[in-house]
């Protein structure tokens, strides 16, 4: 765990300024947003002082003021062995606060040494604000019922993890400290591409498979200048650079048409939006170069990654909104779902088409049997079920975008009911208005787990001694996160348990642990598991064994080790195998996607 270095600790003595830009007087915005761009690209990789500065200290002054920086860098270095001040949550912060800013210098008009320093400052200060609002959601922790009730989720024995941290809140605070930034801070940029392009090929053959949603492919390509899908994504996929040396990616582009198809993904001096998300930033990716002609700069990878699937869910819920006004939208039940279209999108897309597809690829190559939640029949049915010998995968697909407020509040109980209300249970109404709890999916998980032991006939196949694997399996990756794993295991131990009380004749043993598998590894995987290289329940197995606390064991191998195995247990599953098992990802799947786009005579 890394601490940040925060503006107090590098000059106890000056009082912060009260807004941001009030350290970036005199220094070019060109400047400032490529500073910004480049920081993006270092994530959380860290710089020494002395390349920051890089000897632009001429003067006397200058030397004694970065002298006196290295001095409390370094004692805090000594206190704080995992410390840094650079991290891409205050990097965004800082492109964000520049967007509105006007450029009233054309030309810089201080020293290098100076801009260095106060970019440095400005910097720290963006630091401040986190850790101000990360000390809040300590204090949220002590009012959860896991504080009241001394959890097991919540408490672990005592083990110094430095001097920030109060370690037997370790679980709830990685997962509220991460909440908000996991994914931005460990993705894979490979494994993304790999997933963003099978995923919006899917969704595109989708529409296009609908007649009643035909339109909405149609007004998106309108407005995207596209002629056809494959058109657009050929368009598309060309912007996408990576750098592996940690700066920003240019963009030249010669070519009018392109030009006027990027203009939707490219930032106006209009678009301040600065909410908690980055909402503007994820919508549009890129700035161009205030100086050079036809040159635009990527403002982060992953965000314009995002836009060829993970943001077409917003596009095409506003062209929904268009064609509500016309009569033209697709015919739904909208008086009694909140958000109506969102429902549609993730039953019809995501589970019926994406899901399903995905772990038909993987389960019919193999002696398993399987079957679509849409061709059972009885109420309560899983998502999707299979089964292979001793084994039975029960699947249940759910909605987990998560809301920005939430999702930004760094307030465990905000944090805690979210997830509750999407994969535990939340609060319902019956048709005659009477409040009742609605199951999600560890209810659900369980109800059917317990169906397989008491020998429901619906489940057509030898339900005799089956090891049971509850899978829960989400799209958005909002939600797949350090700690939320672990929360959803206390949830489904502590139902099961009360099970087991209930009907204590059923064979509860059976039942494995709840896991939570983000729809891009089964992406990742499938031909792994579709060929028996990998093998599911082996993973999940090993997974379980990883993330169960042992205290005893680990303890006997020192300090080190045991503080390590507290910060694997809250790991999600999607970095469990990237950590393990990322050499078994293979690309012959994206060479079908391909052929769908490209000729042999394209240049790709």
């Amino acid at each position: 765990m890394q601490l940040r270095i925060s503006f107090k600790d590098i000059f106890p003595d000056e009082t912060p300024k009260a807004k941001f830009e009030e350290y970036l007087v005199g220094i070019e915005k060109s400047i400032l947003l490529r500073v910004a761009t480049d920081l993006i690209s270092k994530g959380n990789h860290q710089i020494s002082l002395e390349k920051w500065f890089d000897s632009s200290a001429k003067t006397m002054r200058d030397n004694f003021i970065y002298a006196d920086i290295e001095l409390r860098f370094s004692k805090f270095a000594m206190k704080n062995q995992e410390m840094g001040f650079i991290n891409r949550i205050s990097s965004l912060r800082f492109f964000e606060y520049l967007l509105p800013m006007e450029d009233n210098n054309s030309v810089s008009i201080l020293s290098n040494f100076q801009q260095k320093l106060q970019i440095f400052q400005a910097y720290l200060w963006l630091n401040e604000q986190q850790n101000e609002n990360e000390k809040k959601f300590i204090e949220s922790i002590k009012k959860s019922s896991f504080f009241a009730n001394k959890s097991t989720f919540l408490i672990l024995p005592t083990q110094q993890f430095g001097q920030n941290y109060n370690d037997p809140y370790l679980p709830a605070f990685l997962l509220g400290q991460n909440f908000h930034s996991y994914y931005i801070n460990n993705y894979e940029f490979r494994d993304v591409l790999y997933a963003q392009i099978v995923k919006a090929c899917e969704l595109f053959q989708f529409l296009e498979s609908r007649q009643d949603l035909k339109l909405y492919l149609t007004k998106f390509l309108e407005n995207t200048k596209s002629k056809t899908w494959e058109d657009y994504l050929r368009k598309f996929l060309p912007l996408i650079r990576h750098k592996n040396e940690f700066k920003s990616a240019l963009l030249v582009i010669e070519e009018a048409d392109i030009r006027e198809f990027i203009a939707d993904f490219v930032l106006q001096a209009d678009d301040t939006d600065t909410d908690k998300d980055f909402r503007a930033i994820r919508a549009k990716p890129i700035f161009k170069d205030l100086k050079k002609e036809n040159t635009y700069h990527i403002v982060f990878e992953l965000f314009l990654l995002e836009k060829m699937y993970s943001v077409m869910f917003f596009t095409l819920k506003d062209i929904d909104k268009q064609l509500l006004k016309t009569g033209e939208a697709v015919k739904l039940n909208r008086k009694g779902e909140e958000e109506p279209f969102k429902s549609f999108y993730g039953s019809e897309f995501v589970e019926k088409w994406l899901l399903y597809k995905m772990l038909e690829n993987i389960f019919s190559n193999l002696d398993f049997k399987f079957e679509k939640g849409n061709n059972l029949t009885f109420e309560g049915e899983p998502d999707f079920y299979a089964l292979q010998g001793e084994n039975v995968y029960l699947f249940e697909c759910k909605d987990t975008l998560v809301n920005a407020e939430v999702k930004h509040s760094y307030d465990f109980l905000e944090i805690e009911k979210e997830i509750k209300k999407k994969l535990y249970w939340k609060q319902g109404k019956t048709k005659q208005g009477e409040i009742k709890e609605e199951s999600k999916a560890i209810r659900q998980l369980l109800n059917n787990a317990e169906r397989i032991l008491s020998n429901f006939k619906e489940f057509k196949f030898d339900k005799e001694d089956k090891k049971i694997y509850p899978i829960v399996v989400v799209d958005s990756q909002s939600i797949n996160s350090l700690g939320v794993n672990s929360l959803l295991r206390h949830w489904f131990d502590e139902e099961l348990t009360a099970l087991k009380k209930a009907k204590p004749d059923l064979k509860w043993q059976n039942v494995r642990p709840i896991v939570l598998v983000d729809m891009d590894t089964f992406i990742l995987y499938q031909t792994a598991l579709a060929n028996g290289s990998l093998v599911l329940h082996q993973l999940l197995d090993k997974y379980i064994e990883f993330t169960t606390l042992n205290v005893e064991e680990y303890k006997m191998g020192g300090k080190e080790l045991l503080e390590q195995h507290y910060l694997d247990v809250v790991k999600p599953f999607s970095f469990f195998m990237q950590e393990r098992y990322s050499n078994f990802i293979t690309l012959d799947k994206l060479k079908e996607y391909g052929k769908l786009l490209f000729t042999d005579d394209d240049n790709v």
